[in-house]
C-alpha cells in the first residue's frame, strides 16, 4: 500500500474520531476540519472516492445536525442568488466562446 493512501484512509479515520469523541458542534468542528486537512483532501481513499468526498459523506449521513436557530433574511438572499444565476446565463449567452446550443445542451445534462 502506497503512503499516500494510507495518508488518505489516516485523514478519515482522524476525522471519524474527532466527531466521535467531541462535544462541540459538529456543524462547525467539520468546516474546521475540512479547512486544516485541506492539503489531504484530494488524495483518492477508493478509486472514485476522494478524501473529501468520503469525509463530507460521512458527516452528512451520520453527523449532521440541523440548526434550529430560523434565518429571517433568507429572502434577500434567494433573491440575490436569483440575480447570480440570471447574470451567469446573460453572461454564457452572450459570450463568444459558447453560443444558445452549447448552453441548452449543458443545461439539459445538468438539469434533466
Amino acid at each position: 500500500m502506497s503512503f499516500l493512501k494510507i495518508l488518505a484512509y489516516l485523514n478519515v479515520v482522524i476525522f471519524l474520531i474527532t466527531m466521535l469523541f467531541t462535544k462541540d458542534d459538529k456543524n462547525r468542528l467539520y468546516i474546521k476540519y475540512i479547512l486544516l486537512a485541506y492539503p489531504l483532501m484530494h488524495l483518492f481513499v477508493v478509486p472514485v472516492l476522494t478524501g473529501f468526498d468520503a469525509i463530507t459523506y460521512i458527516f452528512v449521513f451520520i453527523f449532521y445536525q440541523r440548526r434550529m436557530s430560523e434565518f429571517r433574511q433568507g429572502l434577500i438572499y434567494t433573491v440575490l442568488f436569483i440575480l447570480l444565476l440570471i447574470t451567469i446565463t446573460i453572461g454564457v449567452l452572450v459570450s463568444e466562446s459558447m453560443g444558445w446550443p452549447e448552453f441548452m445542451t449543458e443545461i439539459f445534462s445538468v438539469f434533466p
